[in-house]
């Protein structure tokens, strides 16, 4: 087996549960070494540290997948995934709105799985994964009940590994209309041309959450894509909700959803820059009751927190701004280079600078089909943090 040699001191976080192998770390490498296969990561003083799949062309040259010396294989891969499978019925999740495959969380680094009612979407970003794509959807439509696996592999992290982008239906058909349920909610899902797999599934369980909370509020839902925390809201009892996104694609998704859910009296939509709708709601003087931010990741690298900070602060400190006495905050981040408690800061500070006092009542994750592990940081990347705004003092 190749191996891979780490430079000095360099061994610490992969033997604190750290899965993954930087080029900076990297004392020399096997010449049989070949991307898309597997070698034995050692320390520098040549012991053993765990097995991973190599891409020399990757800013993550490579993926542990195992801390012993198993070999890589089709059959390792349906293993893990009968078994990541078994776990989220063990936890008692939906399997028909689930991610199914967290990548490195469930032991195969480079693949995701979403399931939407009848239909699986695979997400490869690794070389290694290339050669078993069907395989891996006859795979899934031999395990589970669904009749269609889609390919939506056109992510930066496949970008990132050199890898073009690919969108296909490996097998069966797609179905003109993709619908799930999410709680006593129906909702569509854009499989082949929506955000990430279709549906942002991390979120699920705070959406569940917020729901109540907005009851007889008026209710501003930023960066709503399709609508889930506001869809929640509305059938939480919320006097009214305002939708606003920058794409028009999932506005018209939201809008069915809203229809579906017999809401549309209640709601309103709007195409816009969430900073300008921010900035412009300020001027005219509005106030809403709830405000939820769900923005795209601001942080691409560890180079671009600074500057993705500082757009979090600014939507934080105008939505203080924009709140009632007695409103609250549902401000999320999904910046896997943002740590939690730098989020929360973030917050706390924008808050003092908009003048308000605000209680913390929640500090929420990703849902449980998107497994973390404790040593891995960017298996923790969502942050959910719910505040009341009281001026008491």
């Amino acid at each position: 087996m190749p191996r891979l040699w780490l430079k000095k001191g360099r061994e610490q976080g992969i033997k604190k549960g750290y899965l993954w192998v930087h080029p900076a770390d990297v004392e020399r490498i096997s010449p049989s070494a070949r991307d898309g296969e597997s070698v034995d990561v050692m320390d520098s003083r040549d012991r053993f540290l765990g097995r991973a799949l190599l891409n020399q062309g990757s800013p993550i040259l490579a993926r542990i997948f195992s801390r012993r010396r198993l070999d890589w294989s089709m059959d390792l891969v349906k293993e893990r995934l009968l078994g990541a499978i078994q776990d989220r019925r063990r936890w008692g999740l939906n399997l028909s709105a689930c991610r199914i495959l967290f990548g490195e969380s469930d032991g195969v680094p480079g693949l995701v799985v979403d399931i939407y009612a009848e239909v699986a979407v695979v997400q490869i970003a690794h070389p290694a994964l290339e050669a078993v794509r069907m395989e891996l959807a006859r795979l899934l439509l031999d395990s589970l009940e669904v009749r269609t696996v889609y390919e939506r592999s056109d992510t930066l992290a496949r970008a990132n590994e050199g890898l073009q982008p690919r969108t296909c239906t490996l097998m069966g058909e797609l179905p003109p209309e993709v619908w799930i349920r999410e709680g006593n909610l129906h909702l569509m899902v854009d499989v082949a041309g929506g955000q990430k797999t279709g549906h942002y599934l991390d979120q699920k369980m705070n959406r569940l959450r917020v729901g109540p909370m907005a009851n007889g509020r008026e209710v501003l839902d930023l960066f709503c894509y399709t609508g889930g925390f506001g869809l929640h809201c509305l059938a939480g009892g919320a006097q009214r909700v305002l939708f606003a996104d920058s794409s028009g694609a999932a506005l018209k998704l939201a809008k069915a959803n809203v229809e579906r859910l017999g809401a549309t009296g209640r709601a309103e939509f709007i195409e816009c820059n969430g900073f300008d709708l921010l900035r412009q709601m300020e001027r005219q003087g509005r106030k809403f009751g709830m405000i939820c931010l769900d923005p795209p990741a601001f942080a691409h690298s560890k180079t671009s927190l600074p500057s993705a900070a500082r757009g979090y602060r600014e939507l934080n400190l105008r939505a203080f701004k924009l709140l009632e006495q007695g409103g609250i905050l549902v401000s999320s981040s999904c910046s896997s280079h943002l740590p939690v408690g730098l989020h929360l800061q973030i917050i706390v500070e924008a808050c003092a600078d908009a003048g308000r006092e605000a209680l913390l009542l929640h500090q929420w994750g990703q849902d449980l089909d998107h497994p973390v592990l404790p040593g891995h940081a960017p298996s923790r990347y969502l942050k959910c943090h719910v505040m009341e705004v009281t001026d008491r003092i």
